[in-house]
Order: C-alpha cells, then sequence, then structure tokens
C-alpha cells in the first residue's frame, strides 16, 4: 500500500516537473536583459569572478542593488564559475529552482493535508501561473526562486519538527498535548531556523515567514482553534495560552525576520532606493498599495497586460482605491466569518495578504507601482483558497469527480499556454521591452531601455525616437538623457549629447553612469582636463567602475602620466577579465612603452573576448612579426593573424596590408610580400595617407632588393613603421 501511495505521488511529481520544465524550456536560448542583469552579473567584476575568495567576501559585505542577500550573490558567482556568461544555462538554473520549488510545494501541502490533488493543483497552478514568468525568466530575479526553495525547505523541516514532537504521528499534530522536544524535533527545527536564514539571504521579502508558521499552525495543522462550540464564551480568550506558546516557539524567527528588516533597510537608504516623502506622499502609497492588492488579484484571474514595468500612476487614484479597499474587505469578512467551516479561506487569504505586506509599496522602493515577481509566494496563499473552497462547494454536485477533472485541466491548460506565451516576451530585452510598451502608458522606463536595445542594434534613429518618448513621460530621467547623449555621441552630435549628460548628472548627482559619458564625451572634444575630472568622479561614486578605471587610463597614457594610466589600466582588467576594451588599451599602452611580451599577453587576452576585431589581430600581427625576443616572436602565427585582419577589411586597408607584407617578409616570402605591400602602397597614396605610403614604399624597395639577393635585409624594418 505504502508502494502504490509512493509510486503516485512520485508519477505527479514526475508531470508536474515536465509539463513546468516544458513551458518554460525556451529560456535555455534567450539572452541577458539589459534590466538589473548588468548590476547582477554581466557587468558586476565579483560575480564575473566566480567563486574567488574575495568575492565571496565581498558578497556578505555588499549592499550592491539595494539589498543584502548574500546568497543570491554566491548563486550567481557559481553560475559563472560553471558556464560563465553562457545566458542560456544562468535560465536553466532558475527554472531547475522553479521546478524544484513546484515539487516541493506539492510535497509539503500533501504531507500537510493528506490531500494529494488538491496539493498537486495548488503546486500545479503555482508552476504554471503566468504571474510567476517573470521571477523564473528574469536572471537578476534569481533571488525570488532561490529565496522560495529555501522557503519551501523551511516549511518541509518545520512539518517534520512537528510529526517528531507528536511522537511521529502526523495525524496528531494539532493535540493538545505534545511530547516534549527530542533530539530529532530539535534538528528538524534548527533545520527549519536555518533554511529560513537563508532564504533571507536570498530576498527579505521573507521575513512574514514567521507569520505564516502561525497561520499554519491554524490550518491545516489545526495547532489552535479561532471558533468554539460555547458561544457563551470566547475562542481568542479560550486560545491565548496556546497562542502565546506557538508565538514564543517562533521567537528565533522572528529574531531573523527582524534583523533581517533592519539590514534591508539600511542597504535600501544607503542605495538611495527607498523614495521620500515628499516624492510619494503618505496617501499616495496608501492608495498605490490597495489599487495594487486589487491588480494582484484581477491578474490572478485574468492575466493579462503583463510587464516587466509598471510605472507609478500619476492620475488620481482615490476610485480604484476605493473599489479595492470593498473587494478586500469583503473577502476578508467573507474568510472570518467562515474561519470555523473553511479554515483554507482565512489561512490562504492571510498568507496572500501578509506575504505582499513587504513590497506592498507602503515603504516605496523603486519607481514601480506594482510588480509581477511580487507574487511569486503570496499567490500560494491564493491558490490553496481556491482549490479547497472549489472542492468544498462542489461536495454535494452531481457528476462531480467528472466536472472538477474537466475544469481543472482547462483552467491548467489555459494556466500553461499563457504561462508559455508569455514566457516569449522575455527572449531578448528589444521582445521584452516593446512588450512592455504596448501594454502599459507613459512608461519612461520601457521607453529608454528599448531604445538600448534598438541601439544596440545600430538602429539609433529609433532608439533616439524612444529615448525622446522617455524624458515627455519623465523630463528629469537621468537614465533617458544618458542613454539619448550616447546615441547622439555615435550620430556626431557631441555637443547635443554634453548637454544631456550635464542634465542627467543635474536630476541625479551621484549617478556614476552620467559621470562617466560625460566624461567620454568631453574627451571626444579633447577638453581632456575636464574629462578627467568627470571620470574621476564617476569612480569615486563607482570605485568597480570597469569602463571609467579603462578610459581614464588610456587618457593618462595619452597625458604621458604613465604609471597613473597604467594603474587605471590593469584596476580595469583585474575587475573584469573578459573586458575587451580595457584589455586592448593595456595592451597599447604597453606597445607605446615597449613592453611588448605584456602587450601580446593583452592583445591575445582582447581576442579572446572578440576574436574578430581586426584592429586587435593587426596590432598583436605587427608584434608577433617584427618582435625579436624568441619569447614573443611567432612569424607563422603574424600571417595567419595579418590575414584575417586583411580579410575582415577585404583588403581595402592600408596599414594591414603592410602589415601582412612585413610578416611575409619575416617568413622570406618575399613574392609575396612584395603583391600585398605593392597594394598596399596603392591604397595609401590613393587615400592621402602620404607618411604612411612613403614608409610602405621604404619597405617595397627593402623587399625587391631581398628577392632579388634572396635573403634577408640587413635593415630592421620595424624603424620604418
Amino acid at each position: 500500500m505504502i508502494d502504490k501511495e509512493m509510486r503516485r505521488t512520485g508519477l505527479l511529481i514526475i508531470l508536474l516537473a515536465v509539463t513546468t520544465a516544458a513551458a518554460y524550456w525556451p529560456v535555455g536560448q534567450f539572452d541577458f536583459i539589459n534590466l538589473d542583469d548588468p548590476e547582477y552579473v554581466t557587468n558586476n567584476p565579483d560575480v564575473l569572478h566566480g567563486l574567488e575568495a574575495g568575492s565571496i567576501l565581498w558578497a556578505f559585505k555588499t549592499f550592491c542593488a539595494g539589498n543584502w542577500h548574500p546568497a543570491t550573490w554566491l548563486s550567481h558567482m557559481l553560475d559563472c564559475q560553471l558556464f560563465g556568461e553562457r545566458p542560456g544555462a544562468h535560465h536553466l538554473v532558475s527554472l531547475a529552482l522553479h521546478v524544484a520549488n513546484a515539487a516541493l510545494l506539492f510535497l509539503v501541502l500533501f504531507r500537510m493535508t493528506k490531500a494529494r490533488w488538491r496539493s498537486f493543483l495548488v503546486a500545479a497552478l503555482f508552476a504554471f501561473h503566468p504571474l510567476h514568468v517573470e521571477s523564473v525568466a528574469w536572471i537578476a530575479e534569481r533571488k525570488d526562486v532561490l529565496s522560495t526553495f529555501f522557503l519551501m525547505l523551511t516549511l518541509w523541516a518545520y512539518v517534520r519538527y512537528l510529526e517528531e514532537r507528536a511522537g511521529g504521528m502526523p495525524s496528531k499534530i494539532g493535540g493538545h498535548r505534545a511530547a516534549p522536544d527530542s533530539q530529532k524535533s530539535r534538528i528538524w527545527f534548527g533545520l527549519a531556523l536555518v533554511s529560513f536564514a537563508l532564504g533571507l539571504m536570498s530576498k527579505p521579502m521573507l521575513v512574514t515567514l514567521p507569520f505564516v508558521l502561525l497561520l499554519l499552525d491554524y490550518w491545516p495543522l489545526r495547532r489552535f482553534r479561532l471558533s468554539t462550540p460555547n458561544p457563551e464564551s470566547s475562542a481568542l480568550n479560550s486560545q491565548l495560552p496556546t497562542i502565546w506558546r506557538l508565538l514564543g516557539e517562533k521567537t528565533p524567527f522572528f529574531a531573523l525576520a527582524v534583523a533581517s528588516t533592519m539590514v534591508t533597510f539600511a542597504a535600501q537608504m544607503k542605495s538611495g532606493a527607498v523614495a521620500t516623502m515628499e516624492a510619494v506622499p503618505v496617501t499616495s502609497r496608501i492608495a498605490n498599495s490597495l489599487v495594487a492588492y486589487g491588480v494582484y488579484l484581477e491578474k490572478t484571474f485574468w492575466p493579462h497586460d503583463l510587464a516587466v514595468f509598471y510605472p507609478y500612476a500619476t492620475t488620481d487614484q482615490t476610485l480604484p482605491a476605493g473599489v479595492a479597499v470593498a473587494v478586500l474587505a469583503g473577502i476578508s469578512i467573507a474568510a472570518v466569518h467562515w474561519r470555523r467551516r473553511a479554515g483554507y479561506l482565512l489561512s490562504g487569504w492571510c498568507w496572500f495578504l501578509g506575504m505582499l505586506l513587504p513590497v506592498i509599496g507602503l515603504v516605496q522602493v523603486g519607481s514601480q507601482s506594482m510588480a509581477d515577481r511580487y507574487t511569486y509566494v503570496p499567490l500560494v496563499g491564493l491558490f490553496i483558497a481556491i482549490i479547497w473552497g472549489a472542492a468544498e462547494l462542489t461536495a454535494r454536485w452531481p457528476y462531480r469527480q467528472t466536472l472538477l477533472k474537466i475544469l481543472g485541466v482547462a483552467v491548467l491548460g489555459a494556466c500553461w499556454i499563457g504561462c508559455h506565451v508569455q514566457v516569449q516576451y522575455w527572449k531578448n530585452s528589444l521582445t521584452l521591452f516593446s512588450h512592455a510598451v504596448a501594454v502599459t502608458r507613459s512608461n519612461a522606463l520601457a521607453e529608454c531601455n528599448l531604445g538600448n536595445a534598438l541601439g544596440a542594434q545600430g538602429r539609433r534613429q529609433e532608439a533616439i525616437t524612444h529615448f525622446q518618448k522617455a524624458l515627455r513621460f519623465s523630463p528629469a530621467y537621468a537614465p533617458a538623457h544618458s542613454n539619448l547623449g550616447l546615441a547622439l555621441v555615435l550620430e556626431g552630435r557631441t555637443d547635443e549629447a554634453i548637454k544631456h549628460y550635464r542634465a542627467a548628472i543635474e536630476s541625479k548627482p551621484d549617478y556614476a553612469q552620467g559621470h562617466y559619458f560625460l566624461a567620454a564625451a568631453l574627451a571626444l572634444e579633447h577638453k581632456l582636463d575636464e574629462a578627467k575630472i568627470q571620470f574621476l568622479e564617476a569612480l569615486r561614486l563607482r570605485p568597480n567602475y570597469a569602463e571609467a578605471h579603462a578610459r581614464l587610463g588610456n587618457l593618462l597614457v595619452q597625458q604621458g602620466e604613465n604609471e597613473e594610466g597604467l594603474r587605471h589600466l590593469f584596476e580595469a582588467v583585474n575587475l573584469r577579465h573578459n573586458f575587451w576594451e580595457g584589455q586592448y588599451y593595456l595592451a597599447s599602452a604597453l606597445t607605446r612603452l615597449g613592453r611588448m611580451q605584456e602587450a601580446a599577453v593583452h592583445f591575445r587576452a582582447a581576442l579572446r573576448v572578440q576574436p574578430d576585431d581586426a584592429v586587435t589581430l593587426n596590432n598583436l600581427a605587427w608584434i608577433l612579426a617584427t618582435e625579436r625576443d624568441p619569447g614573443v616572436r611567432n612569424v607563422p602565427e603574424a600571417i595567419r593573424l595579418g590575414t584575417r585582419a586583411c580579410e575582415l577589411s577585404a583588403h581595402t586597408n592600408a596599414a594591414y596590408l603592410d602589415t601582412l607584407g612585413t610578416a611575409l617578409s619575416e617568413a622570406n616570402r618575399w613574392a609575396e610580400a612584395i603583391n600585398v605591400t605593392e597594394r598596399a602602397a596603392a591604397l595609401a597614396a590613393a587615400a592621402g595617407q602620404e607618411k604612411l605610403a612613403a614608409q610602405i614604399q621604404s619597405r617595397l624597395q627593402l623587399y625587391l632588393a631581398a628577392k632579388r639577393q634572396q635573403a634577408v635585409p640587413q635593415q630592421d624594418t620595424r624603424k620604418l613603421r
């Protein structure tokens, strides 16, 4: 009998895992997106370095991204250690955690309630609901799936703790007399506490979990009651000793929750993520919170127009807030009224309300009015109330089993299809923000990020249009000013760009990226001293800003400040090993200083990042062909690299052809060297590059003489470069 029950449970877990994986499987081909993923992975040197000692220490010390969640950082570091910057692998790890969460939810509910099919339906709704796509398909939201994994382990360990206290008899968990703590029960309690701590270290939204444990004590574990058969006695008064005992039992959980809340608030205040009362008044926060609860309910039953970002409403929210109050109050009154007959309704409804409370907007963090990802755990409570309620309401219906099966398949099928469709929008930044712009209004962030995605594809005019739209919606939006400036620089409109960069840092003085882009634009205008000041300000605001280190280092070397310039360049490549610009600037600086062996190392590092960069190929080919140090010289490789550089430029770049000719001459392949060099000289002359043409002609004469003599020329060709 036990084997049969276990087989049924196992088959349901397999079914749940396979269908969930199928709904989300396309994420394995998806890219990083340009919102938060750079901060969490692609532009975060501490994460990209993997599980190094310094990075691990950083994970426990940093308030980066406005939170203290070291377990999340370690998770991303492990991904980078194993998979590098391959986004598909990062996505599949998040998917694996989501599948595990769905399976654990099923097992925990089934263990507490002994209702297999109801527990399975709740877990399936959790797995497939379109509102949960954001948490799974967004790499930066690893904290959602990871924290929920630890939450589920906490619940499992908590139930096992209660079973051990009941003498290993789950049916007696709700009994009035519990056995004294045994060694096993203490171990399970300790595991629950450790899992909760790890959950808080993944995402502090779990701070309300101790209250969830109390809700589970009420239903389904029935460790206390809120109703009494005697109308003359108060249920609450009669249960107060039990409730106080249960609260005392959870004191360690509350202590961890309080500590996490304090650390999180400090982190968010330090990062500037918490909006001031002047920016978002109390009345606006309350109205937005009420409306958000209502919209979450609406999207649970009809998940339409889902977006990665919902802008804060600028219109009067009095009427929507009033409607939301009526709905929330009605459901709450019903849940309290039917607490005796339907404990699942009160428990599930309070789970939903309570788990959303930390992120509902009373403490406004960020500029969003709500977010799909916030529903990842709270919806479990609603699903419990809905599934158990449907089963109870249809208890006396004829053909109940058949109707419920048809309804269950229809609902789950619709959720699965909706989930699979919603997943497709997360393919890349272009698809994601195009959809967000289409389903929301006045969305400055979505317009700005869509512009970034278009700009990355070289569609600059379209990008500029979206940046301008973003600024119409939010004139002081610093990222839109900054990104519009970058697009204008690429269009050759540097003066206009500088105005937008200045507007960006005027609206947000601590905006490191704004200072960096302003510095780069000033450097283009040869205002090097002012550019240096802005680079230094960017680094003051963000000390690990690899791009700023690289550009500043290159500027300093050009000004003759070699020692300080090299220090910044080495810092840039130490922060990000796979940073082409940093490696290239460093290699170029080392070449100027005659440190050819080191230069070759860093040119090779640059080519590992961008194997088909013609400039890098040419520069490394020149060093390998002309350097006399046997530890550097490699003429066959120089010929291969020089040939590739010429191919990439369609054999129209005189300097690249000259390098290839030099490499061929070093191999005594005179006829080929002469042929290539003649073409180089002709191209240089046609382009008006008189100095280069003269150098090439000088080399050509040497090659012609060498061919006649069939000997290596005595003059060192490097002097003519």
